[in-house]
């Protein structure tokens, strides 16, 4: 058998010179007061402990009975300046203090729509593109959230056009904790099968950049989300959009199909609801006390249609409003009084909170420890037994080690691994593989695999107190290895999994491991306990073999302490114009890199470099987003940039 490990090419040392031309820009949008974005971080889908489907801040993670519920406003249609007068900084400011919004839906036009006043983005894309920003950054400032909606009913058409858009808008906003995605807006004839061969499409474009919460319309104008179950849309942190119209739908009809889904384990998003007709007409429909009541009971986020002076029933606002000045319809009014139990002040979550300036956890430039979605604080190598739960999302485990995948290329063989951020068992994130078995000319079963370094220096740790290993997984059959340099012919002790369909989780004690049968030395346990370089996920089969394999919460239990927590932090870095300028305590080795979203290395240099100021340019990389890690010594650093 060729049970051999190679590691994939971005691991090899490449030293790139340090450039210093000052053509990197650097986006920096900084909150003006403490908002529900600092309170709660990044929404997330998840499920409670019954596997109800729900939305949590990543400030507490997924915890039955934190499940977060933000209520807010949906703009109109960014074609009248009936509604676009409320697509300003001034009105989302006018909102939040006025009506208490916790979140604003920024439904853009997206097709060949001429109102006279204003075109759809197919026709005027910098026109609608400068609504959009406006109002992201104005609810970013403002510290609340804000959906970017591709307002479409004909998005399956549109496939091409969409992914750029979000492609730009994920680049530019996706590390913000206040940004959430809607990608489809009530579709109508259209199959579940169609929509989701679109939507998994443009989500896997907004992961390349992001890992923001996603909405995805379904069928009948969104009002079918259960349609999804068993067939869900790929690539984590799903919602799936639920809306109605008080005089129009009930409860107990469309409302069923939305618990019907949150049932079975999805999480649902009300981007849209009106007080009356579905044709936005008709008063303000008694029925609305019961849906606000259902809403409240499950916890359902909203955004109510429309925020604007549009000369239908459902428009919150009269005539006379302005955007520094809101005069309310009755059915402004209604929604007002259900907003009115908003908080009126917020706290900031201790782990860190607006993400989009910074570091990985706070606003600015401070310290690295916290992580700004609730998961671990890789920058100072978080406390042992958790070797990483993903909810961070930058794949650098919480020791400082790389993920990577490897696979038999370096052999002769042609199978080919991806790794990328995924749903985790019960919480936003976890860690998926998907793999393709091509034998080309190696001599022995292909093989694909997924491993993470035991630290930052891809060298050796003692795992010797450690007493368990546990991990959850769901997917692909497996053998879990631990690599050690004792094991110097590639004969790593392992343990074979089978296939599972639901997530499962794996408890491996160190006499549970064993050496493959029938090739390499033998060797001790012991040995291998107190020299481990790498936690590794292999699949090795028959030629043409296809699969995926989703990891989470991978625990060494017993470890009393982290694996090289820096006892001090000396380090500095600074966020510039053009650049990044480190301020380094000290003489020494140092490590800068750099890694986009999905935990690919775009750049690295490892020189010695004297104590003092010293400047980075970033002309290597392109608009988006990244994590940049600095080491030296003892100090460590890291911290989110953004390019534009």
């Amino acid at each position: 058998m060729g049970n051999h490990h190679f590691r994939k090419d971005i691991m090899k040392k490449i030293i790139i010179p340090l450039l210093i031309s000052a053509t990197a820009l650097f986006a920096a949008i900084s909150p003006t007061r403490v908002g529900p974005v600092s309170q709660y971080g990044q929404l997330v889908a998840g499920k409670n402990s019954s596997g109800k489907g729900q939305i949590y801040g990543s400030c507490d993670g997924v915890v039955t009975g934190k499940e977060v519920q933000v209520r807010g406003m949906s703009l109109y249609w960014s074609l009248l300046s009936k509604a676009t007068d409320f697509w300003s900084e001034a009105a989302i400011s006018t909102m939040v203090k006025d009506m208490k919004i916790q979140i604003i839906r920024a439904a853009m036009a997206t097709g060949t729509e001429d109102w006279g006043e204003y075109k759809g983005y197919a026709i005027d894309p910098n026109t609608q593109k400068k609504f959009m920003k406006t109002v992201v950054e104005a609810a970013i400032k403002q510290d609340i959230y804000v959906i970017i909606d591709w307002h479409s009913h004909e998005a399956t058409n549109q496939t091409a056009s969409s992914k750029a858009f979000f492609s730009e808008m994920a680049k530019e906003y996706g590390s913000y904790d206040n940004v959430i995605f809607e990608i489809f807006n009530e579709p109508t004839d259209q199959s579940w099968s169609s929509i989701r061969s679109y939507a998994n499409e443009i989500v896997s474009e907004i992961r390349k950049y992001s890992d923001n919460l996603v909405l995805v319309g379904n069928p009948n104008w969104d009002q079918q989300p259960n349609k999804a179950t068993g067939n869900e849309v790929s690539g984590g942190n799903i919602a799936y959009t639920f809306h109605y119209y008080a005089g129009s739908h009930s409860t107990s009809g469309e409302g069923a199909n939305a618990l019907k889904a949150m049932n079975a384990g999805l999480s649902v998003f009300v981007s849209e609801w009106g007080t009356g007709n579905a044709d936005g007409g008709g008063n303000v429909a008694s029925a609305n006390s019961n849906w606000q009541s259902w809403l409240n009971t499950h916890k359902l986020s909203w955004a109510n249609w429309s925020a604007s002076k549009i000369d239908e029933g459902t428009a919150a606002f009269s005539g006379g409003s302005s955007p520094n000045s809101l005069q309310y319809t009755a059915s402004g009014s209604a929604v007002k009084g259900y907003l009115a139990s908003n908080p009126s002040s917020y706290k900031a979550c201790p782990t860190g909170g607006n993400s989009g300036n910074g570091d990985s956890g706070n606003t600015g430039t401070g310290d690295s420890g916290n992580t700004g979605n609730g998961g671990i604080g890789n920058g100072n190598y978080a406390q042992a037994p958790l070797l990483d739960d993903f909810e961070d999302g930058d794949l650098i485990s919480a020791w400082g080690g790389e993920w990577f995948t490897y696979t038999d290329a370096n052999n002769d063989g042609a199978s080919t691994a991806q790794m990328s951020p995924s749903e985790g068992n019960g919480s936003a994130k976890g860690v998926k593989l998907s793999y393709s078995l091509n034998k080309g000319n190696y001599q022995y079963s292909p093989f694909a695999g997924l491993a993470v370094y035991m630290n930052p220096e891809a060298s050796t740790v003692d795992l010797s107190q450690c007493q368990t290993i546990t991990y959850d997984y769901k997917g692909s059959a497996h053998r879990f290895r631990v690599e050690s340099p004792v094991n110097g012919d590639y004969a790593f002790f392992g343990a074979e999994q089978s296939q599972s369909s639901s997530w499962k989780t794996v408890s491996l004690s160190w006499n549970d491991l064993q050496q493959p049968n029938g090739w390499g030395e033998a060797k001790n346990i012991s040995d291998v306990r107190n020299s481990v370089s790498a936690f590794s996920w292999q699949y090795e089969g028959d030629n043409g073999t296809s699969s995926e394999l989703w990891i989470d919460n991978v625990v060494c239990n017993g470890l009393p302490n982290a694996m090289y927590k820096p006892t001090q932090n000396l380090m500095n870095v600074v966020l510039l114009n053009n650049g990044v300028e480190l301020s380094l305590p000290e003489s020494n080795m140092t490590y800068v890199e750099i890694y986009d979203m999905l935990g690919n290395r775009k750049f690295q240099r490892q020189s010695f470099m004297n104590a003092g100021t010293h400047f980075i340019g970033t002309d290597i990389l392109s608009a988006g987003t990244y994590i940049m890690r600095v080491r030296q010594g003892k100090n460590n650093h890291q911290i989110r940039i953004q390019k534009r």
